[in-house]
């Protein structure tokens, strides 16, 4: 049996008996979506350490915006809820089971605290019995024991290599669904640049400037690293270290070119940015090399 928490627009929908809901919150408003995320965590707060545990937003999401969710009042950008991903608990999957939901603009809030989850969601206008199937089959792998790569690897592949579901459905479209380890790697590879919420940006060369701790980690979290413009961003180290095996500090001042994302949209106001750990909008690097 699975415990979840989750977070759904307007009301509830009747789900199995086989995993227990820990926490169910139905929101309208904005600020109720954000007054139920943090009971949702709360609660998912006071299971077992050991036990795995689900969190599932399930909602719609806006085009090409790839944070945004509906509300009837306005639209729910996850950044301004930053704070409530700030200490997640451990052996925890988030399902977003909303359209477009797991590119990097929805995923790096979720992951930006000091506990990253593993983050599972479409890739593209999902439909919402293909989502709810999904969600069922998260729940069920998640039963058998603590969330893995692999299992949730394999899951996703299931789907993904579902031809007949693919044509009938999508038009032939190739990634259904998409997930986002622990550390920052994204599944599938091959669909990272076809992702239409965050485009894949040209080659810009990088340098690292500083590197970002937190209190509970044994080691740098991440890094703060300046572009050709002159322009400073939050940047995964993990997609860095392969670079330097020597460690990570020997990493500042070091250039490199890179296709990136952008994980925050520019547009967001300052005070968003004191969600990051570095007060920085982050970026996603794809395809690293030498400069």
């Amino acid at each position: 049996m699975t415990s979840y928490a989750v977070v759904e627009l307007n009301e509830i929908r009747p789900r199995g008996s086989a995993h227990k809901p820990v926490k169910a919150v139905a929101y309208r408003t904005r600020r109720e979506f954000g007054q139920g995320l943090q009971a949702a965590i709360t609660a998912l707060h006071t299971l077992g350490h050991d036990e795995p545990k689900a969190l599932i937003l399930s909602t719609h999401g806006y085009r090409l915006t790839g944070t945004s969710f509906k509300a009837l009042d306005s639209p729910v950008n996850l950044w301004e809820f930053g704070d409530a991903f700030g200490v997640l608990p451990p052996n925890l999957v988030v399902y977003l089971s909303a359209c477009w939901g797991a590119y990097p603009g929805a995923i790096a809030p979720i992951q930006s605290g000091t506990t990253p989850p593993y983050v599972v969601g479409p890739l593209l206008d999902i439909y919402p019995y293909d989502a709810n199937e999904m969600e069922n089959g998260l729940l069920d792998l998640l039963a058998s024991g603590p969330p893995s790569r692999r299992g949730l690897y394999r899951l996703i592949r299931r789907y993904n290599e579902d031809t007949e579901m693919r044509r009938e459905d999508y038009g032939s479209r190739r990634w259904l669904f998409g997930m986002q380890d622990q550390e920052g790697n994204f599944f599938p590879r091959p669909a990272i640049g076809n992702q239409l919420a965050t485009r894949t940006e040209e080659p810009d060369e990088f340098v690292v400037r500083e590197l970002v701790y937190t209190e509970t980690a044994h080691g740098p979290v991440a890094c703060e690293v300046e572009d050709s413009q002159g322009r400073r961003w939050q940047a995964d180290i993990a997609a860095l270290t392969p670079q330097d095996p020597d460690g990570p500090t020997r990493l500042i001042g070091q250039r490199f070119k890179a296709i990136y994302q952008v994980s925050m949209r520019d547009d967001l106001p300052d005070h968003v940015y004191q969600h990051t750990l570095s007060g920085l909008p982050m970026i996603r690097l794809v395809e690293i090399q030498p400069a």
